[in-house]
């Protein structure tokens, strides 16, 4: 047993520890705190309890109220909280149509949602993935996140939004290149992304990764809102030519899961 105590002490980050106590303390008291509470329920100086209050604070995790000069949680614990809880719900309802289409082509499919936490970032995450029985597969793992303008997952999901939604999450005219594929400024990308919006659909040709091929389709809730996409990836030997059964396979699959949210 003491071994482990001593792993554990080991790999820990102190500061990164300091942190992660703090939000907890919010779960357990359900309220706003002062930051003499803090220091006190954390056994900490005042000194460290404000700046981890500070780092916190400028990551969106926590706020302080101008008025009462307390501490209560920030939009990013509420967004990350809003994803765990949605993300669990569709990824429920969609596996057994996802496993209807892995099984259909023998190809990875992969259900996505934009990554609330990092969307000033412009990123998607991965909440399932049911994996090939092919030898050789390319594709994200689940839980990892990308960047959605190289992605068919991301540009389904980004084409949700309005142009300057789309402007002011990217923040930028040059685009991070993965391949000569990739679409690397935002006009681009918003030409790219009303094409996606009239033939509802998305395909990544090789722009996140050479030899990856990708659709992805919209799942929509009953207002018509995107909340998810799913797509089926695979090597582009593998999809380049039966690209035109996959396409309405993955559009398909997209509106079964959407019927399914109510």
């Amino acid at each position: 047993m003491s071994t482990k105590r001593n792993e554990e002490k080991q790999y820990s980050i102190e500061a990164l520890d300091r942190g992660l106590r703090l939000l907890q303390l919010f779960l357990f008291e359900k309220r706003e705190l002062t930051l003499s509470e803090i220091a006190l329920a954390l056994c900490e100086y005042k000194s460290t309890a404000l700046r981890t209050l500070s780092t916190l604070e400028a990551r969106g995790f926590v706020e302080k109220n101008p008025e009462s000069e307390r501490y209560w949680l920030g939009p990013k614990t509420f967004a990350l909280g809003m994803l765990y809880s949605s993300g669990m719900r569709i990824r429920k309802l969609a596996r057994p149509f996802c496993e209807s289409l892995a099984n259909e082509f023998g190809e990875t499919v992969h259900l996505a949602v934009l990554n609330r936490a990092k969307l000033d970032e412009g990123k998607v995450l991965v909440i399932d993935k049911i994996e090939t029985s092919q030898v050789l597969r390319l594709s994200p793992d689940m839980g990892s996140d990308a960047d959605a303008h190289a992605s068919a997952v991301g540009k389904v999901l980004l084409a949700s939004l309005t142009d300057e939604e789309v402007t002011r999450i990217l923040g930028c005219s040059e685009l991070r290149r993965y391949t000569a594929n990739t679409i690397c400024t935002v006009k681009d990308l918003l030409r790219e992304l009303e094409a996606v919006r009239r033939q509802g659909f998305a395909v990544d040709n090789e722009e996140l990764e050479v030899g990856l091929t990708c659709v992805a389709a919209p799942i929509v809730d009953p207002t018509g809102h995107t909340v998810a996409a799913v797509s089926l990836s695979g090597p582009s030997p593998r999809i380049a030519p039966i690209l035109s059964s996959v396409l309405p396979s993955v559009m398909q699959c997209a509106r079964r899961i959407s019927d399914q949210i109510n």
